[in-house]
């Protein structure tokens, strides 16, 4: 009986929510399609919303291609002094298995399509100036596209862009100083 889509809205409804969200194929793909795409939010029949992430702020966020945290100055998140140290130096840091582990200590920046062996030199200073762009530019680029949307939306677009925390910070060292 809750395998049932209706019964699951009605849940989330008595569970008290009022909203949630969603990758943007939910809604998308949804039926009937939505008039405003994943700009507006969606409507379940048991009164409960569905928000949709944007797919373009997600790909300048996620996308190692295409996103901010694929940009050259930033941290590389495999190169660590785990692998690169001295055997006799990094030692004393390892388990007692002996096994070569990641120990959180990264000298290099992601600086191109290039092996791990040819990453450069991290700076700091840099990474943390690009992040600050990037934040601009992701501003920026919202803004745009707040003005491109809202001749085709009924009410001003609503552009969700939530992202899991893991990213910032770990897998993007520069996460934090963009937010």
């Amino acid at each position: 009986i809750l395998a049932k889509p209706e019964n699951r809205q009605r849940l989330i409804f008595f569970a008290g929510i009022d909203y949630f969200f969603v990758d943007s194929h939910g809604i998308l793909f949804g039926d009937p399609q939505p008039v405003f795409g994943v700009y507006a939010p969606v409507i379940t029949e048991a009164g409960v919303s569905a928000f949709a992430r944007d797919p373009e702020s997600s790909k300048q966020v996620w996308s190692q291609q295409e996103g901010y945290p694929g940009d050259f100055n930033y941290r590389e998140f495999y190169r660590d002094l785990g692998y690169d140290a001295d055997w006799n130096y990094i030692k004393p840091y390892m388990h007692s298995d002996q096994v070569r582990r990641g120990v959180g200590i990264k000298y290099h920046k992601i600086t191109g399509d290039v092996g791990l062996g040819n990453k450069q030199f991290y700076d700091p200073t840099k990474g943390r100036e690009k992040a600050i762009e990037h934040a601009g530019n992701f501003m920026f680029n919202r803004q745009l596209q707040v003005r491109h949307l809202k001749d085709k939306t009924k009410d001003p677009p609503i552009i969700v862009a939530p992202y899991d925390a893991e990213l910032f910070g770990h897998w993007w060292y520069e996460g934090p100083a963009w937010l």
